[in-house]
């Protein structure tokens, strides 16, 4: 593999981006082009510091924009792999689980394990204005970050949104669902409010992680809505008690 073969052939238009973004971009073209497959070693940081025209520390910050996007994983030991596609959870992030060393992020993946229409009194917290409209549809899905799992259960409007219900469970494993109604639909949440409180795990929760009964857990509501109050998603997250970080981020007042 030499430069000619990989950056100078995925080289984008530079547009005035930082010298990691280009990396950053040539590394994108290359793995959705299936120059490097699912599953497989990217080089290391070494070898792309002598395949490119950029320094360690450029490359370095290519990476780790990789590794927070989802679409690569680092494996301590071992070294830095593209995740399958459809495993990929990409953007855009409410919060993330920093790795052990708080270097990074660790790479999400999920896969669906149930989804069903609910009714709005399921759907919806007093938080929430309920839609007499809309036809709630509920996805319960696992999601994994590094060797953390946790559930995820989504609250969506499928009237509104009906990506969610045309497409099979199998396509929406990987999917940022907050990033798929974005892409699909133009539409983001203006305002994203966050309720946490610990509790223990519920019953379908310990099941569908192999945990003990009655595990004490935190439980994370997400609630995206529009400028205007009305509802874009509700999430409900339970999460087991781990060592790790939770990263929270928004833009300041």
């Amino acid at each position: 593999m030499t430069k000619k073969t990989f950056f100078e052939r995925y080289r984008q238009p530079a547009d005035k981006k930082s010298k990691h973004e280009q990396l950053r971009d040539a590394l994108i073209a290359a793995i959705e082009d299936s120059y490097w497959k699912d599953g497989e070693q990217l080089p290391t940081e070494a070898e792309l510091t002598r395949l490119t025209p950029f320094s360690l520390g450029t490359v370095q910050r290519a990476i780790r924009s990789l590794v927070e996007e989802g679409v690569v994983q680092r494996k301590r030991g071992s070294g830095t792999f593209v995740i399958p596609t459809y495993k990929r959870i990409g953007g855009p992030w409410f919060w993330q689980y920093l790795s052990l060393d708080e270097r990074s992020f660790e790479t999400m993946t999920t896969m669906v394990v149930d989804r069903k229409k609910v009714t709005a009194k399921e759907a919806c917290t007093p938080l929430m204005r309920p839609d007499p409209d809309a036809d709630y549809l509920q996805i319960d899905r696992i999601v994994h970050a590094g060797e953390i799992s946790f559930v995820s259960r989504y609250f969506v409007d499928s009237k509104r949104f009906p990506v969610f219900v045309k497409s099979s469970t199998a396509k929406l494993n990987g999917q940022n669902f907050g990033g798929l109604i974005r892409k699909q639909y133009r539409i983001k949440a203006d305002t994203i409010s966050r309720t946490l409180k610990c509790a223990p795990l519920p019953e379908f929760v310990s099941k569908l992680l192999k945990r003990k009964r009655g595990e004490m857990g935190i439980h994370l509501e997400i609630i995206g809505q529009t400028n205007s109050g009305q509802t874009i998603f509700y999430n409900q997250m339970y999460l087991p008690p781990s060592n790790t970080k939770m990263f929270f981020q928004h833009s300041g007042l």
